[in-house]
């Protein structure tokens, strides 16, 4: 999406959405997942995540501006994760 601040300034916004993760392990992170959109009208959007691992995490998970996430065995430091 563009958009023209002004005469001479265009901002072009990225469009985030239909993301499938699948089959991932991770031994050591500061958050087992960390998704953020850029505003109420930028959401990253349809999220799918399945058969993860995520161990060690330090700070759970960050996640904000998302529409339609959905999770499928998900473990979190070994505790399954539902949303």
């Amino acid at each position: 999406m563009l958009y023209t601040l002004d005469d001479s300034i265009t901002v072009n916004y990225p469009v985030v959405r239909n993301i499938y993760v699948e089959n991932v392990t991770s031994k050591s992170s500061k958050y087992g997942v960390r998704i953020l959109g850029l505003d109420e009208e930028h959401q990253v959007s349809s999220v799918h995540l399945k058969n993860c691992v995520f161990n060690g995490v330090e700070s759970g998970n960050d996640i904000h501006l998302i529409e339609e996430l959905m999770v499928e065995n998900v473990l979190i430091n070994g505790e399954p994760w539902n949303r």
